[in-house]
């Protein structure tokens, strides 16, 4: 009779623990794609530049900096917890490469596009617009990639710590 009441507990408290572990992973998914968004409209505003690259650099620093101290605080606990933190750690990493690679397609895609080979304009035009587009279209799908991987990384992380 108590094992059976210890078996539905332990059940109930992990259906709210996934639960919490949901709700925590849409909340910064949804947080981290509005700064994410938010970086993506200072660079397409040609006056903001200088603040979507000031924008950007803390969104670095601190995904770097997460990166870092997950690592960090992994080496001091034992065998479970250890895989666990490193796991968040590998998502922190994978969302800080995803968002710089993001940012470097936004960079590109803002700046001057000059003719200097002296191709036909239309064929310039043309190929300058096709290659804008994809840069673009890729740095959404990076940035959009890199909030997931920060989300499951602060999620997982959270959900470890507060146990």
């Amino acid at each position: 009779m108590i094992f059976d009441f210890i078996k539905k507990y332990h059940r109930i408290l992990k259906k709210i623990s996934l639960k919490k572990q949901f709700i925590l992973f849409i909340f910064f998914l949804i947080c981290i794609t509005l700064f994410s968004q938010l970086i993506f409209l200072s660079f397409k505003i040609k006056s903001n530049l200088d603040l979507g690259l000031s924008i950007a650099y803390y969104g670095i620093l601190g995904s770097a900096s997460l990166t870092v101290l997950t690592f960090t605080y992994a080496l001091v606990l034992d065998y479970p917890e250890r895989i666990k933190v490193i796991s968040s750690g590998k998502n922190f990493f994978t969302s800080t490469l995803f968002f710089m690679i993001g940012i470097v397609c936004f960079i590109i895609t803002s700046g001057e596009q000059n003719n200097i080979l002296n191709i036909p304009e239309i064929i310039f035009d043309l190929f300058n617009s096709l290659t804008s587009l994809f840069l673009i279209l890729l740095g959404v799908i990076l940035l959009y990639a890199s909030s997931i991987y920060f989300a499951l990384g602060i999620a997982g992380l959270l959900n470890n710590l507060i146990k």
